[in-house]
């Protein structure tokens, strides 16, 4: 007998039987997932954080090629977001995937402390006697044996992204008009999890890397990502767990090469649906050119509803590409910010020492501290006054934080011209006798900008997929930091070869850079792309769920 408390979106309990709301999902599911998300933030963010002075430090990078290095892996994790999300619906369901990649991401942790553990796997210390003397860098063996445990943390952690994030949305039945607004609040919270992980990492753990030692640096994430993994396996009797649906890439790919094969044919204007309506040519059959016995090409109909799919699908990736320059300035965070912080005096009252890595927590702080405000007062009193169930619309959000993200970028360029400066007049000073929390206005305007743009692509790609593309849906919005990652990385190669060899904008030693240049570059660019987004926001058009709350559900 069908249970009355039963999902209606086919959620299955871990027995496989049909999930029942009142003992499975919501809360009481989806917290043992956001704190498995908390303890895998703490992790991630501990390595992410400071990689910038490992490599400049322990491997003798310099600061344009530890950047770029960085920018890379942060672009491939985010980028295998595809492959993690492609593996959950097509094979193995998000749950599973998530522990198979768990495992692959716990070895790279494990070789990368061994890593930082071992000194036959590291190049001898070094202390430059004069800012123009360089170190010997790593061996190619001693990279090598670096990259692969760093790449592998890039596949284990970029894979399960997408699959926990959809995983703990999954908790909420969006049949049932009470679970849509916790599945809308649980994207705030979610995101609040990542920067409470992330405040974590960039202190304590942080503080033990520069203080205590890179191997205990290295290996308590390991351990936090192993506590992960058992938390997330505590609450298993507690999940809604939704079947592998197929390929949503599959279904694109087969959409789109159908509607090319057919571009000659007509199609009776009554049947075309708006808009994108060069897609439904796949479908309709062929009626003429196919003689009798010919086979049938697999992939040459496709029904209507992966049609109407794929045409979802399509419309949402000009806002990600909208979104690119945003991702390309919150790159700056765990790299150059944290190298400009490193010629800065970081003492307080001459005692404490304030790691330049652990500056990152300003900006976790501004979003522990903005989200629940955001969430609790700037949506309910907003909802009264335009009758949206989120008080303002997922791009206008994403909008409002790519302008806090011009301004954070000019304040990084204005406090580096003081820098600059600074250094001019005290050029043998190390540290320069300027505070590090100079830096305090770029940490705390990126994360108000996180606030609104991060935050709000997460809900958009989630909620504008279609149901059967979720975890793809997921993964688009994680690629977007994988393609500012790599953008980052391009932009660093141009400038310095623009303004180089001779004096290059972003120099292993800052002092002698133009690293404000760099950053109102950066402010430049998103303006640009502001003028893009803005129109593409105004036209698009949202999904039937988008709907006003009647004036008496505004409050």
């Amino acid at each position: 007998m069908e249970l009355q408390s039963a999902s209606h979106d086919e959620a299955l309990d871990f027995k496989g039987r049909l999930a029942d709301k009142k003992s499975t999902g919501g809360w009481k599911g989806c917290c043992y997932v956001l704190a498995n998300e908390i303890f895998d933030r703490i992790a991630f963010f501990a390595i992410l954080a400071n990689l910038v002075t490992y490599m400049t430090s322990v491997l003798h990078e310099n600061t344009a090629e530890a950047a770029t290095n960085i920018n890379n892996w942060v672009g491939t994790i985010y980028m295998v977001t595809l492959l993690g999300a492609f593996l959950a619906d097509a094979f193995w369901g998000r749950y599973r995937t998530i522990l198979t990649m768990a495992a692959v991401y716990i070895l790279g942790l494990i070789l990368l402390t061994v890593s930082s553990s071992l000194k036959s796997l590291r190049p001898l210390p070094c202390q430059p006697a004069s800012r123009n003397e360089t170190c010997n860098p790593a061996s190619k063996q001693q990279r090598a044996f670096f990259f692969v445990a760093l790449y592998l943390v890039a596949v284990g952690s970029g894979c399960m992204k997408p699959c926990v994030s959809s995983f703990g949305a999954d908790q909420f039945d969006e049949k049932d008009s009470s679970e849509i607004k916790k599945k809308a609040s649980f994207f705030n919270w979610w995101f609040w999890g990542i920067h409470a992980g992330q405040l974590v990492a960039v202190t304590v753990l942080v503080y033990i890397q520069d203080n205590v030692g890179w191997s205990w640096g290295f290996g308590i994430p390991t351990v936090l990502m192993v506590i992960s993994v058992l938390t997330l396996l505590y609450g298993t009797p507690n999940y809604r767990y939704q079947k592998p649906h197929g390929s949503p890439l599959t279904t694109i790919v087969k959409v789109i090469a159908s509607a090319i094969s057919k571009w000659h044919m007509a199609i009776p204007t009554d049947k075309a649906t708006k808009p994108i309506s060069f897609l439904d040519r796949a479908a309709f059959a062929r009626e003429s050119g196919r003689k009798p016995g010919d086979a049938k090409k697999p992939w040459d109909l496709c029904s209507q509803a992966q049609v109407e799919e794929t045409k979802v699908f399509v419309r949402i990736l000009p806002m990600w590409f909208g979104t690119l320059l945003f991702s390309t300035a919150v790159a700056q965070n765990p790299t150059l910010f944290v190298k400009q912080g490193s010629t800065l005096e970081n003492s307080i009252h001459g005692k404490f020492k304030i790691p330049p890595a652990s500056m990152l927590l300003f900006t976790n702080l501004t979003v522990l501290f903005s989200m629940p405000l955001y969430d609790r007062l700037f949506v309910p009193s907003v909802r009264k006054i335009t009758g949206h169930p989120r008080g303002i619309t997922m791009l206008q959000r994403m909008g409002i934080g790519m302008f806090i993200t011009v301004a954070s970028m000019l304040a990084g360029g204005l406090v580096e011209t003081k820098r600059l400066k600074v250094a001019r007049v005290f050029p043998h000073s190390k540290p320069l006798p300027m505070t590090i929390f100079w830096l305090l206005p770029q940490y705390i305007l990126l994360g108000l900008a996180e606030v609104f743009t991060y935050s709000g692509q997460i809900e958009f790609f989630y909620d504008q997929a279609p149901a059967a593309m979720r975890s793809l849906g997921a993964a688009l919005q994680l690629t977007t930091l994988a393609g500012g990652s790599f953008l980052s990385s391009i932009l660093i190669t141009v400038v310095n070869r623009v303004t180089g060899p001779s004096h290059p904008w972003i120099q292993h030693n800052l002092n002698q850079g133009h690293l404000n240049f760099f950053y109102w570059l950066l402010a430049a660019l998103n303006v640009a792309n502001i003028g893009v987004f803005v129109p593409l926001a105004i036209w698009f058009k949202y999904k039937d769920n988008e709907v006003l709350l009647p004036p008496s559900s505004r409050v």
